[in-house]
C-alpha cells in the first residue's frame, strides 16, 4: 500500500501556503482558482508535491516542522480533519520509521538527536521521552551523576555554538535539540519534577496545588508557614528549612518504592506531599 505523506503547510500573513524556499510562492497544487483568505492556523493536508511556480523547487517535506493544531475546514485548501490524538499518534509513528534528512540512514532506536552515520543533527521530536534522550532506564531512583555525565556529553555535540558555520537548517535544529536536552535534564534532576514527569508520562497529571486528604499534614504545613512568616530569626528559619528538607527526603524514599511497585496512587500522594514541603522551603529561602 502506498503511504500517503502528511505534509505540514504553514501560512504567511494569514493567506496561502508558501514554498519552503521562502520565496513566498504558493504551492501550485494547493492554490484554488480564486485564492481565499484562511485563518492563522497550521493545516495538515494530503497532496502530491508540486514545484513552486516561482522558483521551480520541490518542497523538502522532511525539514518542515510538525505542529499540533485544532483543524478547521477552509475553502482555500482541501484539508483532512484530524483530532489532536490522531496527530500525536501519526507523529510518533513517523518518527519511529524516520530517516536522516542528510544521508537517508535509518533512525536508531530511542531518541534520534544525531545521525550515527553522518553526525547530522536531526529535527526536533517534541514527543520524545526525556529518559530516552539520555538513554537511561525509566526509573525514579536515577543515577544523578550518570545523568549529568550524559547531559554534558549531549551538549558537547548539540550546542548551537558548534554549528555557527553550518546551514541555517542545522543551526535551527541544534538550537531546538539543545534546548530540549536542557529542559529534559532540569526536569529529571530534581526529585519533585522527576516524580511529576513520571506520573505525567503514565497518564496522571498532578495539579499544581493538589488535593491532599491528610488533615494532619495540612495542619502541619499551615503551622510551619505561619511560623516562617512570623519570624525573621535566621537560626529559626534554618531549623524550619532543615525540617522541610528532611520531610522531602522521606517523600523521596516513599516515591522510590511506589514507582518500583508501580503503585501510582501512592506515588501521586507522595508527590503532592513533597510539593507542599517544597513550597515551605521556597518561602524560607526567600527570607534567608
Amino acid at each position: 500500500m502506498r503511504r500517503i505523506t502528511k505534509y505540514v503547510i504553514q501560512e504567511v500573513h494569514g493567506r496561502l501556503p508558501v514554498c519552503f524556499s521562502q520565496t513566498l510562492a504558493p504551492l501550485t497544487s494547493l492554490i484554488p482558482s480564486k485564492p481565499q483568505p484562511v485563518s492563522s492556523r497550521t493545516f495538515y493536508a494530503s497532496a502530491e508535491p508540486a514545484p513552486c511556480f516561482f522558483c521551480h523547487s520541490l518542497p523538502n517535506f522532511h525539514s518542515w516542522r510538525l505542529f499540533y493544531s485544532s483543524l478547521a475546514p477552509s475553502p482555500a485548501i482541501n484539508l483532512q480533519r484530524k483530532t489532536e490524538e490522531d496527530l500525536s499518534s501519526n507523529l510518533e509513528g513517523d518518527v519511529e520509521g524516520e530517516k536522516c534528512w542528510s544521508c537517508g540512514s535509518n533512525a536508531p532506536p530511542g531518541a534520534f538527536l544525531l545521525c550515527p552515520s553522518c553526525n547530522a543533527v536531526q529535527p526536533l521530536n517534541p514527543t520524545v521521552d526525556y529518559f530516552e534522550i539520555f538513554n537511561m532506564a525509566k526509573v525514579y531512583d536515577l543515577d544523578l551523576k550518570e545523568l549529568e555525565k550524559r547531559y554534558k556529553g549531549l551538549q558537547k555535540k548539540l550546542h548551537p555554538d558548534l554549528f555557527g558555520l553550518k546551514s541555517e537548517r542545522e543551526r535551527e535544529y541544534s538550537a531546538e535539540q539543545s534546548a530540549q536536552v536542557i529542559k529534559a535534564y532540569h526536569t529529571l534532576l530534581p526529585p519533585l519534577s522527576r516524580a511529576t514527569y513520571m506520573l505525567h508520562i503514565q497518564g496522571i497529571d498532578v495539579e499544581e496545588e493538589g488535593t491532599v486528604e491528610d488533615v494532619d499534614l495540612l495542619m502541619e504545613i499551615m503551622e510551619m508557614q505561619e511560623a516562617v512568616e512570623a519570624t525573621t530569626d535566621v537560626a529559626k528559619l534554618q531549623i524550619f528549612l532543615n525540617k522541610a528538607k528532611s520531610k522531602m527526603s522521606e517523600c523521596e524514599k516513599s516515591l522510590v518504592n511506589a514507582f518500583k511497585e508501580n503503585n501510582l496512587s501512592t506515588a501521586k500522594t507522595c508527590q503532592q506531599e513533597m510539593s507542599y514541603y517544597y513550597r515551605v522551603c521556597k518561602t524560607i529561602l526567600r527570607k534567608l
